[in-house]
C-alpha cells in the first residue's frame, strides 16, 4: 500500500511533464501561425504601402520597366530586365566584349527614348542639298560605328568621334539629318529629351544621366541625340543653380571621363550627336568633346533647286508655265523649312481656284476629281515667297525674338529715273530690294536677292555702297562686330574681297572708311593698285578711348567725323592718299577738333550738313545741330602739325574740364568766345536709353533737304530744313547748295508708311491729312500736315529763337509701337524713304512734292 501513493505521484508528475510539453508545442504552433500570418500581411498589405511611402515614383518606375521591356522586344534586342545588378559585375560574368543588358529603374526610363529605325521615314535620299555633310557623316560616324572591323587596324585613331555637332540657322535640316542618321546607321538611337533628365528629386537627374550612358554602353554601337543642346549643356555661370551644374558635370564625366571606355579598355562605341542654332551658348568643355562640327547653312541655289525637286516630285506642275530655276533663284535666303512652306502655299493655289469656281455647286464639289486641278505655276509662288523672311542666325546672339535690321542704304550710282535699289542689313543677311516706280501694288517693294554670310563669326551691323574702279559695277561693303569688311559684287552676289576691319568717300567711290571697336578709323581702297595693302591710312591714337559707332565723310572728301561710346566727337583731316601701291599705311594720331561737351551719352550718329554738324546720342531725346567755330571747308586743310594734343590744351572758365580742343580756335578770347556753337535741337521723344538709332539727312543740290528719324515707339519724324529761318547763320554755309534757298520751300506731302504684307491683306487705316497735332505724342500718331493757311504761324509754333528749345517735327508718321527704328535711308531722287529696325519690319514711305 505504501507503494501506491508513490505510483500516483509519479503518474501525476509524468502527466504534468507531458502537459507542459504540449503547452509548449501549442505555443510554438501558435507563434508559427502568428508569424506566418504577420509575414503574409506585411508582404501583401504593409510592404506596398511602405514602399510607396519610401519611393513615391515606384509605380511609375514599374510601368517604365514594363514599357521598356516591350520596347526592347520591338527593337529585337536581347534583354534581361532585373533590378539590383551592377553593370561591371554583369560584364565580368558574361566575359564578352559587350555588356549584358541589365536595366535598372532609371535605365528603363531612358529606354523609352530609344527610337526604332522602322519608325523613321527619313533617309539621306530625302535630304536635298547637303551631300557633302552626309558623306562626311557616313565616313566619320556611321561607318566606324556599324563597320568597326574596317577601322580596327589603327586601334582607337579611326574610332568614331565622341561627339558630333550640327549647327546653323533654324529650318536648315539639322534634325532631319539626325533622323536620317538614326535610320541609316542601324545603331541604337537614344533621342534624349530635356524632360527625361529633369526630375524633381535632388540627385535623380544625375542618376538618369548616368543611366543614359550605361544603357548606351550596353546597347552599343549607340548614338545619343540631343536637339537644342545649348538648352541642356549651355555655358556654366556663377549664378547658375547647383543642380544644373551637377548635371553638366556628370554628363561630361561620363561622356569623356575615366570610365568612358568599355570593359575591354577600348573606347566605347558611343557618339553624342547634338544640334543647335546657338553654338556660342554651348559650354567650351562640351565643344571640346565634340571634335566634329558640321555647319548646316542656308541652301545655295543648287541646293534650293534640289530641295524643290524633292518637294514637288509628286506635285502636278504646269508644263508651259513653271520655271524651277527661277523659283530656286527667288527663294534666296530661305531655309529648307521656309521653302517647304512656300511650296505648300503654292500647291494650295489650284485648290483655292477650284473651290472658288464651284463654291455654290456642292454636288459638283462632292464628286470632284483632284486630277482636274491645274498644275502649279511659277506665279503661284509670287506673294508667298515674300512672306518668308530670311532666317536670322542667333548663334552669336543672346537676344531672342524677331530678326533685327541695323542699317539700310540706297545705291547712289543709279540714274534718278530708275527704280531705287536699297540694301537692308541684319546680323547674317543683306536683303537687296527694288522699289517699283509708279507701281499700283500695295507693296511696291520687290526682294531682288538675299546675301547670306556663312561665316559663323559674322555679325553685321553697317553697310556702304561703292563700285569697281574699272567696270563701274556696284559693290556693297558690309561691316560688323567681327572686325571684318566684306565686299560683295551686287550683280553676281560673289564675295570680292575680305579685309580685316567700315562710309564711302563722296569724291572717290573706291575709298571707304571703317570704324571699329579698337578705337581706330581705317581708310581702305578697293582699287586693284592697292590689292596687296588695301589700308591706306589709320586714324587713331588720341582720338577715342572706347568703341567707335559712327563716322561720316564731308562732301569734299577731306574731312571725317567720328563718334562712339566715349561721348567724344572728333573731326579728322584726311591727308592726301597715295595713288600708287603702299607697304605701310599712313598714321594720323590727333584730330583737328575733339569735344565731349555736346552730348552726355553714347554718340551713335553723326553727319555733315554743309559745314554744320548733326549728332545724336542715347539718353538724349534730341538731335543737335551745331558748328565748329573757325572751320570752313572753303579754306585749305590745316597741316597735321596744327592738330592740338591733350597736353597743350589749357583749361578755361568756359571749359574747366578740357572737354574741347580745337585747331581752328586754339584759345578762347573776346574775339572768339567759343570753340563750337549749338545752333538748335530737333525734338525726338520716346527714345530712352536705346542706342544705334540713326537719323538720315536727304541733302542733294536742287532738292528740299529733309531730316528723317524713327524713335523707339514706332514714330517717324521729318523736318524740312529749307523752312528753317535765318538764325545764327544756320543756313549760311548751305545756302549755295539750294537753288530755291531764297524763298520758303513748299512742304512735301507724305503718304502713309507702306509696310510689306501679303497680297489681299488690308493696307491699314487711311490717315486723314490736314490735321495739326503735337508730334510728341507717343504710340499710334496720325499723319500730320499743316495746311497753307497755317504756314504763317509756323515761325511762332516752331520757334528756334532759343537753341535750347527743341524743334518739333514738321511731319510725323507712325507704325507699330513695338517697332524700334535703327536706320533711315533716302533714295538718290528723294522719292523714297526706308526705315528699318526691330520686329522684322521695313517701313517704306513715298515722297511727293506739290
Amino acid at each position: 500500500m505504501s507503494d501506491q501513493p508513490t505510483s500516483w505521484l509519479r503518474l501525476a508528475a509524468e502527466m504534468g511533464r507531458k502537459r507542459k510539453l504540449g503547452d509548449i508545442a501549442m505555443d510554438l504552433l501558435l507563434f508559427a501561425g502568428v508569424m506566418t500570418a504577420g509575414l503574409y500581411i506585411a508582404q501583401n498589405f504593409l510592404h506596398p504601402i511602405l514602399s510607396n511611402i519610401a519611393d513615391p515614383d515606384k509605380e511609375k518606375h514599374e510601368q517604365a520597366r514594363r514599357q521598356a521591356k516591350a520596347h526592347l522586344e520591338r527593337l529585337n534586342r536581347p534583354r534581361n530586365v532585373e533590378n539590383g545588378v551592377r553593370d561591371d559585375e554583369r560584364a565580368q560574368q558574361a566575359g564578352s566584349n559587350t555588356e549584358d543588358l541589365v536595366l535598372n529603374e532609371y535605365e528603363s526610363m531612358v529606354a523609352l527614348e530609344m527610337v526604332a529605325s522602322q519608325d523613321i521615314h527619313v533617309g539621306f535620299d530625302d535630304i536635298g542639298g547637303l551631300d557633302m555633310i552626309i558623306e562626311e557623316l557616313k565616313e566619320s560616324v556611321i561607318y566606324p560605328l556599324t563597320l568597326p572591323h574596317l577601322y580596327s587596324h589603327s586601334a582607337s585613331l579611326l574610332s568614331a568621334p565622341s561627339g558630333v555637332l550640327l549647327f546653323g540657322p533654324p529650318g536648315c535640316g539639322k534634325t532631319m539629318l539626325a533622323k536620317a542618321v538614326a535610320r541609316e546607321s542601324g545603331a541604337s538611337f537614344i533621342n534624349l529629351h530635356i524632360s527625361t533628365i529633369t526630375e524633381k528629386w535632388y540627385g535623380d537627374s544625375n542618376k538618369i544621366v548616368r543611366a543614359v550612358f550605361s544603357l548606351a554602353r550596353k546597347m552599343q554601337p549607340s548614338i545619343i541625340f540631343i536637339d537644342e543642346i545649348d538648352a541642356v549643356l549651355g555655358r556654366r555661370r556663377s549664378g547658375e543653380h547647383e543642380a544644373s551644374g551637377m548635371v553638366k558635370a556628370e554628363f561630361m564625366t561620363l561622356w569623356d571621363g575615366l570610365t568612358s571606355a568599355n570593359s575591354s579598355g577600348r573606347p566605347a562605341q558611343i557618339v553624342v550627336l547634338g544640334a543647335t542654332n546657338r553654338i556660342h551658348d554651348i559650354d567650351d568643355a562640351i565643344l571640346r568633346r565634340m571634335p566634329k562640327k558640321f555647319p548646316v547653312p542656308l541652301p545655295g541655289q543648287a541646293q534650293r533647286r534640289k530641295i524643290l525637286e524633292l518637294l514637288l516630285q509628286e506635285t502636278k506642275r504646269d508644263a508651259r508655265d513653271f520655271d524651277l530655276d527661277y523659283v530656286s533663284q527667288v527663294t534666296a535666303g530661305m531655309s529648307g523649312s521656309d521653302i517647304k512652306e512656300a511650296c505648300r502655299e503654292a500647291a494650295m493655289a489650284p485648290v483655292r481656284e477650284y473651290l472658288k469656281t464651284y463654291a455654290n455647286d456642292r454636288r459638283h464639289m462632292a464628286t470632284a476629281n483632284p486630277s482636274e486641278f491645274r498644275g502649279i505655276r511659277t506665279s503661284d509662288f509670287a506673294g508667298r515667297i515674300s512672306r518668308q523672311v530670311p532666317v536670322e542666325d542667333k548663334g552669336n546672339s543672346t537676344e531672342a525674338g524677331y530678326e533685327k535690321f541695323f542699317d539700310v542704304k540706297f545705291c547712289p550710282y543709279q540714274p534718278l529715273n530708275c527704280d531705287a535699289v536699297f540694301a537692308a542689313v541684319s546680323k547674317k543677311h543683306v536683303v537687296l530690294c527694288r522699289l517699283r516706280h509708279g507701281s499700283e501694288d500695295a507693296n511696291p517693294c520687290e526682294i531682288m536677292s538675299v546675301i547670306r554670310d556663312d561665316d559663323h563669326e559674322a555679325s553685321s551691323c553697317c553697310c556702304t555702297w561703292t563700285r569697281d574702279p574699272v567696270s563701274g559695277s556696284p559693290y556693297l561693303c558690309i561691316g560688323g562686330v567681327d572686325a571684318k569688311v566684306k565686299i560683295y559684287d551686287v550683280c553676281n552676289l560673289n564675295l570680292v574681297e575680305d579685309v580685316n576691319d567700315l562710309a564711302t568717300s563722296p569724291v572717290d567711290s573706291s575709298i571707304i572708311a571703317s570704324a571699329s571697336d579698337d578705337t581706330s578709323i581705317r581708310i581702305w581702297s578697293i582699287d586693284p593698285v592697292h590689292r596687296k595693302q588695301p589700308c591706306l591710312c589709320i586714324l587713331a591714337g588720341e582720338g577715342h578711348s572706347w568703341n567707335l559707332l559712327t563716322l561720316a565723310f564731308h562732301n569734299n572728301g577731306r574731312y571725317l567725323l567720328s563718334g562712339g561710346h566715349d561721348q567724344v566727337i572728333n573731326l579728322w583731316t584726311i591727308p592726301d592718299l597715295p595713288t600708287s601701291p603702299v607697304t605701310t599705311p599712313l598714321q594720323i594720331h590727333y584730330p583737328h577738333f575733339s569735344t565731349s561737351a555736346i552730348h552726355s551719352g553714347i554718340v551713335d550718329c553723326v553727319a555733315f550738313y554743309g559745314d554744320q554738324i548733326l549728332s545724336r546720342a542715347c539718353h538724349d531725346n534730341v538731335i543737335v545741330l551745331w558748328r565748329i567755330e573757325g572751320f570752313s571747308s572753303d579754306n585749305p586743310p590745316l597741316p597735321q602739325s596744327a592738330a592740338p594734343t591733350p597736353q597743350i590744351v589749357v583749361p578755361s572758365n568756359e571749359d574747366p574740364d578740357r572737354l574741347t580742343r580745337s585747331a581752328f580756335v586754339p584759345t578762347i578770347s573776346s574775339i572768339c568766345p567759343a570753340q563750337y556753337t549749338r545752333l538748335l535741337e530737333f525734338h525726338t521723344p520716346s527714345c530712352g536709353p536705346q542706342f544705334f538709332m540713326r537719323f538720315k539727312l536727304h541733302h542733294v543740290p536742287g532738292q528740299n533737304p529733309v531730316l528723317a528719324f524713327c524713335n523707339a515707339a514706332g514714330n517717324i519724324f521729318f523736318w524740312d530744313l529749307n523752312r528753317l529761318p535765318r538764325y545764327r547763320n544756320v543756313m549760311q554755309a548751305t545756302r549755295h547748295l539750294h537753288s530755291d534757298a531764297g524763298k520758303p520751300g513748299q512742304l512735301p506731302t507724305w503718304l502713309k508708311p507702306v509696310i510689306p504684307r501679303p497680297r489681299g491683306e488690308s493696307s491699314g487705316r487711311v490717315r486723314v491729312s490736314g490735321s495739326d497735332i503735337d508730334s510728341t505724342t507717343s504710340g499710334q500718331v496720325e499723319s500730320v500736315e499743316s495746311s497753307p493757311e497755317t504756314l504763317a504761324s509756323w515761325a511762332s509754333k516752331y520757334s528756334i529763337e532759343d537753341p535750347q528749345e527743341p524743334l518739333r517735327a514738321h511731319k510725323t508718321e507712325s507704325s507699330s509701337t513695338n517697332f524700334v527704328g535703327r536706320q533711315a535711308a533716302w533714295s538718290p531722287s528723294g522719292e523714297w524713304c526706308v526705315v528699318v529696325g526691330s520686329s522684322n519690319t521695313t517701313l517704306i514711305l513715298q515722297r511727293q512734292v506739290n
